[in-house]
């Protein structure tokens, strides 16, 4: 599967735990678990007698089925107690252990692995969600700020602000980039405090994204309506989404966030749970809204797009060509 050969995050480190747990991604069941030398994957089927390995135990350096006893490394080596080696080979998984999360790949691959370019950024929060809709529909609500009006609480744009915000769209074969500038919707006062916002200030959602893997890079911040100039404090979000299957896609979102940790004599220590909360709210309410959505096919065809949606057809051609690793005709959904 094409699709295998970039990095994809899997689970947070901390669920890694003694025993063995199970993740689908893109339709299969994976079986993980982790040994002394390392993290295994592989898929959850015994190659034996299709036993869940999920439901076995870690031994020294193996995996051990429930059913057979057969054992796998992380490496891909089986062996059973009564033929000793097992000569099906199973498929092993490069992985790496980096914020945060284990990550995989198909072994071999050459792709670059999805670096966090965090500058001066502190770390406020990584969360991890499962949506009931399709990779193309999570993505396209995460890649428009027209619904902000209606369904975030704090960041984004008013309803009767939307037909002044400023949208720039731009990208090349592998990437969307996509501006937006517009008057900030209201706040309460306290927040507006800790961000050192005044009520006329323009709100700046400024985001790429990227296919190898599907993930997007929010850059977030606030600029002074009279003179341009940019607030120090800003928030720097990365959003990963990882098709579970057809129907359903696990994102997992870090956020990051630049400002004085001691300001404010002291009271900006809660900037960082204020900020947690505030992004958790914000992706709950999108997971919310796009289960909502009464039809979830991916296929544009019928939609009366806005101004707003014009990067919805560009981010599926590239999750065909670049994701996908497919022609641009095969499965074309714009």
């Amino acid at each position: 599967m094409f699709e295998l050969s970039h990095w994809h995050p899997v689970c947070r480190l901390s669920d890694l735990k003694s025993k063995p747990i199970k993740k689908k991604i893109l339709g299969t069941d994976y079986v993980i678990f982790k040994t002394k030398s390392g993290v295994g994957i592989r898929e959850s089927r015994c190659p034996h007698r299709r036993m869940d390995l999920s439901r076995g135990k870690v031994l020294g350096e193996k995996l051990i089925c429930p059913y057979h006893s057969w054992g796998f490394d992380i490496h891909g080596n089986i062996d059973s107690p009564s033929i000793g080696k097992v000569e099906c080979r199973s498929q092993g998984f490069e992985t790496k252990e980096k914020y945060g999360l284990l990550w995989f790949r198909s072994p071999n691959s050459t792709g670059f692995f999805p670096e966090l370019e965090l500058d001066s950024y502190h770390k406020i929060d990584l969360s991890e969600k499962e949506i009931s809709a399709p990779l193309e529909i999570v993505l396209d609500n995460f890649s428009e700020t027209e619904h902000t009006s209606t369904v975030h609480a704090f960041l984004g744009y008013s309803e009767e602000d939307l037909k002044n915000v400023s949208i720039e769209y731009s990208g090349d074969g592998t990437t969307t980039h996509v501006f937006n500038k517009g008057r900030q919707k209201k706040i309460p006062f306290l927040i507006r405090w800790f961000l050192h916002l005044d009520e006329t200030d323009e709100f700046v959602d400024d985001w790429t994204t990227y296919f190898t893997p599907v993930h997007s890079v929010f850059d977030q911040y606030w600029v002074e309506k009279e003179t341009g100039s940019k607030r120090k404090d800003a928030l720097k979000i990365y959003v990963f989404f990882v098709p579970i299957d057809e129907s359903k896609t696990r994102i997992f979102v870090f956020t990051y966030m630049k400002y004085n940790k001691l300001g404010n004599l002291g009271l900006n220590l809660m900037v960082k749970p204020a900020m947690k909360f505030i992004v958790r709210l914000e992706v709950g309410l999108d997971k919310s809204i796009i289960e909502s959505i009464e039809d979830k096919n991916v296929s544009l065809k019928g939609c009366r797009l806005s101004g707003f949606d014009r990067v919805l057809g560009m981010n599926r051609t590239r999750i065909q060509k670049v994701y996908r690793g497919l022609d641009k005709n095969e499965g074309n959904h714009d």
